[in-house]
């Protein structure tokens, strides 16, 4: 399989698999958001991020104006967070705590599977 189809295909697994996720279990997503303001919590959030990141851009980094060049965006995304995270947390905690405030995140969780399926029609269809 291309990688580029691959990471399409996990790209889109991601998106609907943690949205639904959150958007059924309110509880969860709201102890996830105080449990992310926790410095240890941030700094190995930062590390995955990183190294998700990192593999991704080194693996596959092709900037079409089509799903190849947004799956590449979602890696240059992971490594920023990650780099963020790490240079950056209290940054971070302002982030995550403007977020979580007013049901905001509510709103990126179906942005998020909105964009899980759009993937997920493209790889599989």
């Amino acid at each position: 399989m291309e990688v580029g189809l691959f990471l399409t295909k996990v790209w889109a697994l991601y998106f609907v698999l943690i949205s639904l996720a959150f958007l059924i279990n309110k509880k969860g997503l709201k102890k996830l958001m105080s449990i992310a303001m926790d410095d240890g919590f941030l700094m190995m959030s930062g590390v995955v991020s990183l190294l998700i990141g990192v593999l991704h851009v080194v693996a596959y980094n092709v900037w079409e104006p089509d799903v190849r060049g947004l799956i590449t965006l979602f890696g240059w995304m992971a490594l920023a967070k990650g780099i963020s995270r790490l240079a950056w947390p209290e940054h971070s905690k302002k982030m995550i705590k403007s977020m979580s405030k007013g049901g905001s995140m509510q709103v990126w969780l179906v942005v998020a599977l909105a964009i899980g399926l759009y993937l997920g029609y493209i790889a599989w269809f």
